[in-house]
Formats: C-alpha cells, sequence, structure tokens
C-alpha cells in the first residue's frame, strides 16, 4: 500500500474502519516529504501571517478556506490553526488537492493549507506563502516562518 502518513495516523480518530492501520500495517519506507504551507489569494491585503490572522480577525462573514477533504491534515491543520490564533473562518472541503487549489486561484477561498499542489503557484506570485507547519523551517520556502514560531507547539 503507498499511502499518505494522515491516512495511518489520523483516519483511526476520525473514522470506523475494519483494520487497525497502527497495528495491521507495517510502514517500510519514506518516498518523499512535503511541507504544509499557508497560502493565500495574493488579492488579500496581507504579506506576512501577523497581517493574515488580523485581517481574519476582523472579517464579516469570516474568510473561507480550501481543504483537500474533511477529516484530511489539511483540514486539521487549519482548524488547529485557527483555534490558536483566535480566528473564525468558514471550512470549504474539495476532491482533493488540485480541486482545492483551483479554488484558491480563482478566488473561491481565502486560503489553504497545501503542499505540491500550490508550490509552483507561490513561486510564480499567483499565490503568496505566509508560513509553513512543521518542525523546522521548509527547505522550500526558506524565506517563510514556522507557525510555531508564532504559536509554539503548532
Amino acid at each position: 500500500m503507498l499511502c499518505t502518513d494522515a491516512q495511518i495516523v489520523m483516519s483511526p480518530h476520525l473514522y470506523k474502519m475494519a483494520v487497525d492501520p497502527l497495528k495491521d500495517i507495517t510502514p517500510v519506507a519514506t518516498l518523499i516529504t512535503t511541507s504544509m504551507v499557508l497560502a493565500v489569494q495574493p488579492s488579500l491585503p496581507v504579506k506576512n501571517l501577523q497581517e493574515f490572522v488580523a485581517y481574519a480577525r476582523r472579517a464579516n462573514p469570516p474568510l473561507a478556506y480550501a481543504s483537500i477533504g474533511n477529516g484530511s491534515l489539511h483540514h486539521l491543520v487549519m482548524e488547529m490553526f485557527k483555534q490558536r490564533a483566535g480566528i473564525d473562518m468558514l471550512h470549504v472541503p474539495f476532491k482533493g488537492g488540485g480541486p482545492a487549489t483551483l479554488a484558491l486561484l480563482g478566488g473561491e477561498v481565502s486560503a489553504m493549507f497545501g503542499g505540491g499542489s500550490v508550490s509552483a503557484h507561490i513561486r510564480s506570485g499567483k499565490l503568496r506563502g505566509l508560513a509553513v507547519a512543521g518542525r523546522q523551517r521548509a527547505a522550500a520556502y526558506p524565506e517563510l516562518p514556522r507557525l510555531g514560531e508564532f504559536y509554539p507547539g503548532l
């Protein structure tokens, strides 16, 4: 089986499953790692994470954000960020990274946590990266701070 770590680690906590991935499946190798980056529409009047949080707090109605689906890592990271930052945002789940990224590019939503689906768009300037999730800064985004620099433990 080839799958993401989220399918192994989070799914048993969110869904009733016929197998217990933590007991019934043995990991063999890590094939790829990616960084989760908070990407926003460049039309938003924000240049960094602090400005985004302040803008989101004032937004009425709340800003909408995309995820690659309910219960996905993208969804849960944003929910944790919202809780820590004290902001309200509307979750709009999509069926995968492609559709979620297209919604962000098209202005249907204001933000999303993404991996590979947003990288090229951040580099081209079509999206703006604000921060990365993880224990260290991402090699792909050395200029972006970690969420944990502002919200320890996130």
